[in-house]
Order: C-alpha cells, then sequence, then structure tokens
C-alpha cells in the first residue's frame, strides 16, 4: 500500500493553502482598487457638482444685477457674465458622472437658454435698446427658474423641479414624430425591427426610457424601436469593407432608398464623408424649400455593397413636424450685406436652426462663402433680425 511521506503531506497541505491565500490577497488588492476608483468618482463629482453649483450661483447673481441696470456698459458687461456662468456650469455638470439615471436634460437646455440670453442683452446694449415689457418677463422668468435650481442644488438635486420649466419639459415630452402614434406591443417592435434592418436572430435585450424604445440585438446589430409608432429609432451594426465598390453618390442614393422604405421622404442631404470604406451622411428634413437642420438623421452606409448598417433617427423623431413658416424679413440681398467683406458667397439658403444647442429655432439664411487664401465657412443670418447667429468653418 501506498505510503504518503511527511513531506508529501506537507506539500498537499500547504498548495490549497497558498491558493487560498493567493485569492485572499488578490481579492483584497481588486477591493483596494475598487474602493480606490470609487473615492477617485465620489472626488471627481463632488469638484463637479461644487464648481457647477458655484457658476449656478453666478448666473443668479447676475441675472439679479440685471433687474436693476439698463446702461448699455453694464448690459454688456452681464452678457458676457452670464455667457461665461453659463459655458462653465455645462462643463461642469458633463464632467458629472451619475451613479444612477438622472434626467438633465432640462438643466442642460435651461443652460443654453442663459447662454442665448446673454446674446440677447449684448445686442441690446450694442443698438442701446431699451428693455421692453417683453425682455424683463424673459429677463423674470430666467431668475426664477434659476432660483429654483439653486434651491435643488441645496437639496443635493441637479436637475430642475418639475412645476417650473414647463416650455423645457414639454420639448423633453413626447417626441413631435410619435405625438397621437399608439403603443405597440414587444411582438410588433420585433417584427418592426427586422424589417427596418432586415437582420435574424433578434432578441429584446433591453428597454429605453429617456425616448421609450424596445431594444432588440443579435450578434452584430442592435435595433432600437420606439413604443409609440414602432417607428426605428436607431440601429447600429459594423462589419469590415474592403473594397469600395460603389461611389460616394450611389452610397447616399442607397440610404435614401432606405430612408424611403421607413416613410421618411421630404429630406435633403447636408453633409457626408467616407471612413474606412463606409459613407457617413446626415439627412435634414425639408419644408418648402427650407431646410430643417433639428430634424437631422444620421445614416452609414457600407460602400462595397450599399447596405445601410446604421442609422440615427432620434433627432428626427424629438424635432420633426410642420413649422409655420413665414416670410422672412430680410430678403437674401440685405442677409448677405451683413456677412464680412473678407467673404464671397457661393451659395445661400433658408433654413431653420437651434444656435447653441437651444430650443429656439430661428430661421436663417445659410450662406456658404470662401475667403480669398480658400477658406470655407457656412454663416448664418437670422432672416428677422439679420444677427449673426453662427459661423462654422467648413473642412
Amino acid at each position: 500500500m501506498y505510503q504518503i511521506t511527511k513531506r508529501s503531506l506537507i506539500r498537499l497541505v500547504a498548495f490549497p493553502v497558498a491558493v487560498i491565500m493567493f485569492l485572499i490577497i488578490a481579492l483584497c488588492v481588486k477591493s483596494a482598487e475598487t474602493a480606490d476608483v470609487k473615492r477617485a468618482l465620489e472626488n471627481n463629482n463632488k469638484r463637479a457638482v461644487f464648481e457647477f453649483s458655484r457658476s449656478v450661483e453666478n448666473i443668479k447673481t447676475a441675472l439679479n444685477k440685471g433687474l436693476y441696470s439698463n446702461s448699455p456698459q453694464m448690459l454688456n458687461s452681464l452678457s458676457e457674465e452670464l455667457a461665461r456662468s453659463a459655458c462653465s456650469a455645462k462643463s461642469n455638470l458633463s464632467q458629472f458622472i451619475p451613479a444612477q439615471e438622472i434626467d438633465l436634460e432640462a438643466t442642460y437646455k435651461f443652460l443654453s437658454q442663459v447662454r442665448d440670453y446673454s446674446k440677447t442683452l449684448s445686442r441690446r446694449a450694442v443698438r442701446g435698446d431699451e428693455t421692453s415689457a417683453e425682455d424683463a418677463e424673459e429677463h423674470m422668468k430666467l431668475l426664477n427658474y434659476v432660483s429654483a435650481l439653486s434651491e435643488n442644488l441645496r437639496g443635493g438635486e441637479l436637475s430642475l423641479p418639475e412645476h417650473v420649466f414647463p416650455s423645457f419639459r414639454e420639448a423633453q415630452g413626447e417626441p413631435y414624430a410619435l405625438i397621437g402614434l399608439e403603443q405597440i406591443s414587444e411582438d410588433e417592435a420585433l417584427e418592426a425591427a427586422r424589417y427596418a434592418s432586415g437582420a435574424a436572430n433578434l432578441t429584446l435585450s433591453a428597454e429605453e426610457y429617456a425616448l421609450p424604445s424596445y431594444i432588440f440585438t443579435n450578434n452584430s446589430t442592435t435595433v432600437a424601436i420606439t413604443k409609440a409608432g414602432g417607428r426605428l429609432s436607431y440601429m447600429l451594426g459594423y462589419r469590415e469593407v474592403e473594397a469600395e465598390r460603389i461611389t460616394a453618390g450611389q452610397a447616399s442614393s442607397s440610404a435614401r432608398r432606405f430612408l424611403e422604405k421607413l416613410g421618411i421622404t421630404e429630406i435633403t442631404d447636408v453633409k457626408s464623408e467616407i471612413r474606412s470604406g463606409v459613407l457617413l451622411v446626415d439627412f435634414a428634413g425639408v419644408q418648402n424649400d427650407v431646410t430643417l437642420y433639428p430634424d437631422l438623421i444620421k445614416v452609414s452606409v457600407a460602400m462595397d455593397t450599399g447596405e445601410v448598417i446604421s442609422l440615427d433617427a432620434r433627432e428626427w423623431l424629438k424635432n420633426h413636424r410642420a413649422r409655420n413658416i413665414g416670410q422672412p424679413t430680410l430678403d437674401v440681398n440685405n442677409a448677405a450685406a451683413r456677412l464680412s467683406p473678407l467673404l464671397t458667397v457661393e451659395s445661400a439658403k433658408l433654413c431653420i436652426i437651434t444656435p447653441d444647442n437651444s430650443v429656439n429655432e430661428r430661421l436663417c439664411y445659410e450662406f456658404f462663402c470662401v475667403t480669398e487664401s480658400g477658406q470655407r465657412f457656412l454663416i448664418y443670418i437670422n432672416a428677422e433680425t439679420g444677427d449673426e447667429e453662427r459661423i462654422l468653418q467648413v473642412f
């Protein structure tokens, strides 16, 4: 009979003990690393919230001062203060990493409105305009909003309370393109996902709440279908494209046909680029020859077969509806006269934009311009006021 020696017995006992000790040490190290990460995250959030709170208080102070001043010099100073504080607040808020889902969209939009209002103050100061009743009402609204946000911050909340900011709450509500559409079942959503993507073996993996949707996946594709109306919200897919066998124009046509299959027809392509054999093309809505930039759809097309592999229609679903677009106050020639003399206009068109990601849409002329050195710019001139709303350099 085989006899275990003392040395063998020690080895048999020592080995599992060593393994257990190794696992304990590894667990302790992992726990320490996790604690360090958690501590770093908490410190980051504390710093971000502190700086955000300070920026909010600066906005509140500037708005308070604005109630009692009407001199051009002071209005201009306050506009700069508001713009600086709003930008700082948005930057601080973007660094905050919540442990759970927190709806901060209204807060972001409020800060964008403060940024817009700072421009209004600056223009009023330049023109020497007096404060109108509408200006005073807008000022008080913003002051009430920031006061409510400040109060929430003292209670540890980063978002605006439900009972204020009704215009932004409405904008966050049911997406325009889905208003009045009936809720669909999971099975109906699955059929819609299969139809839109052509993908097989899709299974429900999650649900989205910001834009209520069913999310289906397989090994290579993710498809989100809205619960209201069963519309395609987004589709994510990826594959290697070995060679470009079709032109950019043909790929763009494939994207347009795909959107037509979804019932989306009143669109125009506004931007495109090719990356690794994939055409990325942006479409915007069109109404009466006016380009609707808020109604945006992003499509990715493989340039070997023309297959649509990705799509994002969330902005379209949120914003698309018929607008009441009146005749512009300025004609195109009067608007062009507001441009720098250093620019040569290549083309012009009417469009609707939302400057600084605000919720306030503006009717503008979009001028595609070039400089003497060949630099290219898109300049947006407000078709009602003649103000320069946005400048983009085209590369």
